[in-house]
């Protein structure tokens, strides 16, 4: 993706213009994260609340203007006085969120996303819920020790920002305020690197912006 389409480029290096972004969508960051089957591509659009489903194969009567749907969100934002808990345990379409940011794809093809302070999953029965975080104003966050090794109800983000899934384990590592956090299957929350602790150990590393996991 630019800053204005979604595109796919084959083996012969063609490119395949799949959808032209509205002026609102295109504004501000988004993240892309591509499915288990490779069938579909998965964007956030934070400024209209909402997670698209992009089909890689474009439907005849489809165009790029039109070529999704969405996947979650109703569009209404996630706010503290929610008497729903934004949609927790509903359908994903019908989920409120804060600001959804990254996103990464299971071996089982769920989805995993970052919504505002929180690590939100679309199940396989297509519902949301909550993996770690809770919802709380900006000025309740405090910074958690160096080295922190929590369980997932004490899980403390600030602003995470990308996600990554290990297709080998299903352990998620996600980027907050230059941490990088992993959360393992056995419901814990390790850091594995933090900048702002240890800065003389990382003098030749910018601040991380972006994790993802090699095949090995």
């Amino acid at each position: 993706g630019d800053s204005s389409h979604v595109m796919t480029i084959d083996s012969f290096g063609r490119v395949t213009n799949l959808l032209k972004l509205n002026e609102s969508t295109s504004t501000a960051m988004y993240y892309l994260a591509l499915s288990a089957t490779n069938t579909h591509i998965y964007l956030s659009d934070p400024t209209q609340k909402r997670i698209i489903k992009i089909p890689v194969d474009m439907p005849q009567y489809k165009t790029v203007h039109d070529n999704f749907e969405v996947f979650v969100g109703s569009g209404e934002i996630c706010t503290m006085m929610d008497k729903d808990s934004c949609g927790e345990g509903q359908a994903a379409s019908t989920a409120k969120l804060v600001y959804p940011k990254g996103l990464a794809i299971t071996l089982e093809d769920e989805l995993i996303f970052v919504d505002g302070n929180r690590v939100r999953m679309v199940d396989k029965e297509g519902k949301v819920k909550t993996i770690a975080g809770s919802r709380k104003m900006a000025s309740e966050w405090r910074p958690a020790k160096c080295g922190s090794d929590l369980m997932l109800e004490e899980a403390n983000f600030n602003w995470p920002t990308d996600i990554a899934v290990n297709l080998l384990t299903n352990d998620i590592v996600l980027i907050d305020q230059g941490t990088v956090h992993q959360i393992s299957q056995q419901g814990r929350i390790t850091e594995l690197i933090n900048s702002n602790c240890h800065p003389e150990g990382y003098e030749n590393m910018a601040v991380p912006t972006n994790v993802a996991f090699t095949s090995d």
